[in-house]
């Protein structure tokens, strides 16, 4: 995974991020960058300093810039 995603992600989870490495290299980083927007989802649900509503707009918003840019390769 490259730099930043990668630090945040032993940051975040350093037992996931550790269980990466028994993953094929080809789909460590789809993983991981998958598990980093799980987990901000999942934030975004259960502050209470954002609005449901609020926080279900921004989570769309998430998933529709995901869905918008294309694959890298």
């Amino acid at each position: 995974m490259a730099g930043t995603s990668n630090d945040l992600l032993k940051a975040t989870s350093r037992s996931f991020y550790l269980t990466l490495r028994v993953l094929p290299a080809a789909v460590r980083s789809q993983i991981g960058l998958a598990y980093l927007l799980a987990r901000t989802t999942d934030t975004i649900a259960d502050t209470e300093l954002v609005r449901w509503n609020n926080g279900l707009t921004r989570s769309n918003d998430c998933a529709s810039a995901f869905k918008a840019r294309p694959p890298h390769r």
